[in-house]
């Protein structure tokens, strides 16, 4: 069974926060997917999470007149930010992909906010690494920082 077949009859049984969870999970590890941000932000909007949904929804593309006053409350609440903080208002995989990512009408309703495509690319940051391999790296440094301030501190005692 697919994802989004069992988002579906969660959503039959009415269990909207397990289908919730379930979208949730794969938000994490997702390149830009905009099926995957507009089920989610339709869960949202089901659960009355309008300015979650807005940004789900605003950023699947998806333009339908049922969406309209949540992506509204969104943009309205952080539109007219800097792009930079506009942006940190993303979910990880819409900050770490490049604009081609994006799709045209989400560039246009930026562009319209104004939010130049330049300052888009400059706020958007595609990744190299896979986020398991950005969080190992962070462990490993976490793991370093710590070992270094213990031998430093084992060292003060031992004088």
């Amino acid at each position: 069974m697919s994802v989004f077949q069992e988002v579906d009859r969660q959503l039959e049984l009415g269990n909207y926060w397990k289908a919730k969870e379930i979208l949730q999970g794969r938000l994490a590890g997702a390149s830009y997917d905009t099926e995957l941000y507009e089920r989610y932000g339709a869960v949202l909007l089901a659960m009355h999470d309008d300015m979650e949904a807005g940004k789900y929804l605003f950023l699947s593309g998806v333009r339908k007149p049922e969406y309209e006053a949540a992506i509204n409350l969104y943009l309205d609440r952080f539109g007219g930010k800097s792009t930079g903080g506009l942006f940190q208002t993303f979910p990880h995989s819409a900050q770490v992909s490049a604009i081609k990512s994006f799709p045209e009408d989400v560039l246009i309703t930026l562009e319209q906010s104004g939010h130049s495509r330049q300052a888009i690319e400059q706020n958007t940051r595609p990744s190299t690494s896979s986020p398991e391999t950005s969080s190992l790296g962070e462990k490993f440094m976490v793991g370093a920082v710590l070992l270094t301030l213990l031998l430093l501190f084992v060292g003060f005692l031992v004088q």
